[in-house]
């Protein structure tokens, strides 16, 4: 039995792994291997981080997880989770299935590549998705914006912060009279013919080739096309969905599902490596505690301020009800109704004196904590 299963291997859920380590929790990563970023060359916007190149630094990620031994890495697809019992039971590639008290989703999205012939060669090198990631380094030079909607549009609009030298290509796709009105307003030049393939050399972006046979000399090419979340766990264990696909969580990235956390890309629309490490810590930090509280309660340690006040009022309610009752009878008292209200009131305060000790702060000190006493009463030794 694990504390927590982390699905996803990327910057959220190693963070998440790092910190769990630190608390002493027993857990698993699961990761498939796919990150968004592996055709990137660099991180950027990272402190200290940037420019580093994706892969090493998850190997680093991963390479600092070995100091802690509660932790353990498998390079696994999860293909089923289910919540069994209160706990989660995760089915991998293999066939194997691990039990934990928690689950955290970290994983991630995946972008839709526009279907353009040599886009491979150039994507992560002279082709992007993300302006934050890669823009500064192609500022004043000849860009592209790849789209085929009005969000397109306004990506094209936003990018001219870095360039003012801005071609709108659509692919074949009509572009509005609004969308046109709005990108000519910024001086953007607008392409709607099909194209054919793109093409340069060692992964530089030279130009766009469209199928009517003109070419377009650019220098880098972003592309708004959309991306999916991996959500299918997250839909199979009943998880609730934002209107933009994200999964639903509250501001430490628990989910509706109790006792399922999400964190990364997965459940924000602001994508970044440093972000997606950030919300794995604080998500680790939450389940942690979250862990401690169950950890307290079962070994019993209650908040016992709770029961004392909920016991006070109570036993108020009940003294003044008995008073109310004695007070009404009083026109009708014998002495004989007399000495059975005396009975009564002796019994009701006989029955909570002892409970009142009950609760008071000697007995909930577990007995093991408490100072031995000698027959005189005494502390003894």
């Amino acid at each position: 039995m694990y504390d927590v299963i982390i699905v996803g291997g990327g910057p959220a859920g190693l963070s998440a792994a790092e910190i769990l380590g630190r608390c002493r929790r027993r857990v698993l990563v699961c990761d498939a291997g796919q990150p968004r970023n592996s055709h990137a060359r660099a991180v950027h916007a990272f402190l200290t981080r940037d420019g580093a190149p994706p892969a090493e630094l998850l190997a680093l990620a991963r390479a600092e997880l070995r100091r802690y031994d509660t932790v353990e890495y498998h390079h696994t697809i999860v293909t089923g989770a289910a919540r069994v019992d209160n706990q989660f039971e995760v089915t991998v590639q293999s066939g194997e299935r691990f039990r934990s008290r928690k689950l955290l989703l970290a994983t991630g999205v995946v972008d839709e590549i526009p279907p353009i012939e040599g886009i491979d060669e150039f994507h992560g090198r002279s082709v992007f998705h993300c302006p934050y990631c890669d823009a500064w380094e192609w500022r004043d030079q000849p860009l592209a914006v790849y789209g085929r909607n009005s969000s397109a549009c306004r990506f094209a609009v936003d990018l001219t912060l870095w360039s003012k030298d801005m071609a709108f290509v659509s692919d074949g796709a009509e572009v509005s009279v609004d969308d046109r009105a709005l990108l000519e307003a910024w001086h953007i030049g607008i392409f709607t013919q099909k194209i054919d393939r793109l093409e340069g050399r060692d992964g530089h972006l030279e130009r766009i080739r469209f199928a009517d046979g003109q070419a377009l000399a650019r220098r880098a090419m972003f592309f708004s096309s959309g991306q999916y979340k991996r959500q299918a766990l997250a839909d199979r264990l009943g998880c609730d969905f934002t209107d933009k696909g994200c999964i639903s969580v509250d501001d430490y990235g628990a989910a509706n599902v109790p006792g399922l956390y999400a964190a990364g890309d997965v459940t924000k629309l602001s994508q970044m490596v440093v972000i997606a490490a950030s919300e794995g810590l604080q998500a680790g930090i939450v389940i942690n505690k979250a862990l401690l509280k169950e950890d307290q309660t079962s070994e019993g340690i209650f908040d016992f301020g709770f029961w004392i006040e909920g016991w006070r009022a109570f036993e108020g309610s009940s003294l003044r009800a008995l008073h109310e009752q004695n007070s009404d009878a009083e026109t009708r008292r014998t002495p004989r109704s007399a000495e059975k209200t005396s009975r009564d009131q002796t019994l009701l305060c006989g029955s909570l004196r002892p409970l009142r000790f009950c609760v008071s702060i000697r007995e909930v000190i577990p007995m093991s904590m408490q100072e031995p006493q000698t027959a005189g009463g005494k502390p003894a030794g």
